[in-house]
């Protein structure tokens, strides 16, 4: 690649660092989880409750998710149908966020009792949340696998993405940037939002954290495919960028907690991690198929963490269990990750994998 060659992320190779910039913040937001509900402290550092808001990491799978859009821009204007695009999408996403939300489900049925306090508000959850339309309808906390907010969120983004593009599309062909009109209007929408605290459906906290951080990611996307960047300077600087922004992110714990300031960590903290990984030598240097199945295995282990979790807090009610628990604090969530792990690399190989195998064969 010539020195002053643009660099985008135009092709279907999959870019190996943004694959593991996935893994890691998916076992971030684990861990951020259990600590979350086990309540158990370390002394060195904690992923609930201390200076830096881990759950903020959400926004980066968001702004992988719309840099990585890139790819799909000239063919929705070649004339790519919303029902493959969709569809493509949809049936990826949501069957194993619907199995995971069903063993959600039937833990709570072992458990019991919170399904006898409200039996029609779990089940509608449960349903809503498995078929990806929770985090768009409300921004309520539910006790049904809630992360999968995320997801719902996601999907709705994908349908805006879809119709803005074919929109913009219609632009006098002069206008260099005209894909980027649309996307800096949801962004902001997505401030509007969050600012004015909307709670309605399709309007909420989760799409408008979605919105901020998808559209962005796009913005990025389309940037750097009409900017000319060198790699002289790009992982120097940006990397320089990276590690200076992220002090105050720790000094400063509002920049992380609440949604009006963590637009920080989007601008300061993420464009320059996914500029990083436009870079030729980190390209070259993390072009490892390993890493690209890792971080598909982490997306189950995102979806079945909630569930996995829930087990171990049903066996805490043994006072035997919970003390072995706190005794053994990082041993045991580590125990944890890893048995999510086996568990979400079980379910990559014998249900994503035929179905996207049955997907591709359908055209999908």
């Amino acid at each position: 690649m010539a020195d002053k060659e643009i660099i985008s992320n135009s092709n279907n190779i999959r870019n190996g660092f943004l694959d593991l910039l996935k893994t890691v913040a998916a076992v971030l937001i684990i861990f951020h989880h259990y600590q979350q509900s086990i309540d158990v402290k370390f002394g060195f550092v904690n992923f609930w409750g201390d200076t830096f808001y881990f759950g903020r990491l959400v926004e980066l799978f968001f702004m992988i998710s719309g840099f990585l859009m890139f790819n799909y821009i000239s063919k929705i204007e070649s004339g790519l149908s919303f029902k493959k695009f969709f569809l493509k999408r949809y049936l990826r996403l949501v069957p194993i966020v619907l199995i995971s939300t069903i063993f959600d489900f039937f833990v709570f049925v072992i458990n019991g009792s919170m399904l006898l306090e409200r039996p029609f508000d779990i089940i509608f959850e449960t349903v809503s949340v498995a078929l990806g339309f929770h985090g768009i309808i409300s921004s309520n906390v539910s006790v049904a696998n809630n992360p999968m907010w995320y997801v719902s969120a996601l999907i709705w983004c994908y349908i805006v993405f879809f119709f803005s593009i074919y929109l913009s599309s219609r632009l006098r062909n002069s206008f260099r940037f005209k894909h980027l009109l649309f996307p800096v209007i949801f962004i902001f929408v997505g401030l509007i939002i969050i600012f004015c605290e909307c709670d309605l459906p399709f309007t909420n906290e989760y799409i408008g954290r979605g919105y901020v951080a998808f559209f962005g990611g796009v913005i990025l996307g389309v940037s750097i495919s009409n900017i000319s960047l060198s790699n002289k300077w790009m992982l120097p600087l940006f990397s320089s960028i990276f590690f200076i922004s992220i002090i105050p992110a720790f000094i400063f714990p509002e920049l992380s907690y609440w949604s009006e300031t963590a637009l920080y960590i989007i601008i300061f903290c993420f464009t320059p991690l996914i500029l990083i990984s436009q870079s030729e030598p980190v390209i070259k240097l993390f072009d490892k198929p390993l890493l690209g199945t890792l971080a598909k295995i982490s997306f189950h282990a995102y979806c079945f963490h909630i569930p996995i979790k829930r087990v171990i807090i049903n066996y805490m009610r043994y006072d035997g269990f919970k003390t072995f628990i706190f005794s053994n604090g990082l041993i045991v969530m580590i125990g944890y990750l890893v048995i999510v792990y086996i568990f979400s690399s079980l379910t990559y190989q014998f249900i994503e994998k035929p179905l996207v195998k049955w997907l591709k064969e359908k055209g999908c």
